[in-house]
């Protein structure tokens, strides 16, 4: 008997759907039925998922680029300006928010958690920081893409990483101010009460085990300090991310793991290494309300969480997809399926 679905919920994803004002003011839905259907995928319920060809580009453009051998890809000049562009752009979006709630931006000390090529930890650094922690935790980028770590091949990643955070660098002021070590937020190594400001962008999703990682975000921080993140959670229709998003709405949270596995050895049988390591490793599954509870346990006061709802997505969910997530995931809700990005502000009192 199929699980019954809070019948407010469902009458207002209904209305969603019907009202064409709304239609007119937001972004349409994806229309599933537009794309090419290539198959079908049967789970151990016994349910029968159509596969469209052309989706997973649709929900995750250039999903490709991630199957490339990244390490050895010679980057453009553009690639370097848009990398630029991107780390002011986020900072110019993220400073504002810091900002309502202190002044510590100026002469701060902060500390980036997951900064990749470094761009947001130079932007801050050249919009008033006094000192900017850029860390990046290279053992998860191999765990999260390899079955087994090798030391081989984390070092010629951090090498990489390096190179190109020095071509980064080079296109900001200040990028003195900026420092890159080698941390993993949910051990971190960091000193006690010393950061005013911690953030991470597109980083949360990512950390196997949040509830220690905002336990030592709690730690590292000054007393007034802010803690700033924002992500793009497994539940949402993207958050799949590039090997995990499937060629069905909300696949990657709908199939158990084991059908998961099953799905990625049957129709992407050459995608199945890196698929099911980042599947295990690369994504955790922290829901909004776990996220209230890990950081309250942590002793970090709750500023905002502001999860930004995609009305179209809310459009495209049935009574079907939600009960297989939430078959898999009790936690999991509406707005964890339809929230692509949340922002979390939060301080130490």
């Amino acid at each position: 008997m199929k699980k019954i679905i809070n019948k407010t919920l469902l009458f207002a994803i209904n209305k969603a759907k019907k009202s064409k004002l709304i239609q007119s003011l937001f972004e349409a839905p994806i229309e599933v039925n537009s794309f090419t259907k290539f198959g079908e995928f049967i789970d151990y319920t016994g349910y029968k998922h159509i596969l469209y060809r052309e989706l997973r580009s649709k929900i995750k453009p250039d999903w490709e680029n991630m199957f490339k051998k990244q390490e050895d890809a010679a980057e453009s000049a553009n690639y370097y300006l848009k990398v630029v562009a991107e780390g002011r752009i986020v900072a110019g979006r993220i400073v504002p928010i810091i900002r309502t709630y202190s002044d510590l931006l100026q002469n701060g000390r902060i500390l980036e958690v997951g900064c990749h090529l470094g761009q947001v930890s130079f932007a801050l650094a050249e919009m008033g920081a006094a000192e900017v922690t850029a860390t990046d935790f290279i053992e998860y980028k191999v765990n999260a893409t390899e079955p087994e770590f090798k030391k081989s091949k984390a070092d010629k990643v951090d090498a990489v990483l390096n190179l190109k955070r020095k071509k980064t660098g080079s296109a900001f002021k200040d990028n003195e101010k900026v420092k890159f070590t080698n941390d993993d937020i949910a051990h971190s190594a960091m000193p006690s009460d010393y950061f005013d400001i911690v953030c991470s962008f597109n980083v949360l999703e990512h950390i196997g085990s949040p509830d220690k990682a905002f336990r030592h975000i709690y730690r590292v921080l000054k007393k007034g300090g802010i803690s700033i993140h924002e992500y793009n959670p497994f539940f949402s229709l993207n958050g799949g991310h590039s090997p995990c998003t499937l060629d069905f709405l909300w696949g990657h949270v709908r199939l158990s793991t084991g059908d998961f596995e099953r799905y990625i050895k049957m129709i992407r049988p050459a995608e199945t290494e890196l698929s099911l390591s980042f599947y295990k490793e690369g994504l955790n599954r922290m829901t909004l309300s776990d996220i209230e509870t890990y950081t309250q346990k942590a002793g970090l006061k709750i500023l905002a969480i502001i999860p930004f709802c995609k009305e179209q997505h809310l459009r495209m969910l049935n009574s079907d997809i939600i009960e297989q997530c939430q078959a898999n995931y009790k936690k999991c809700t509406i707005t964890d399926l339809i929230s692509p990005k949340v922002i979390v502000v939060l301080q130490k009192k």
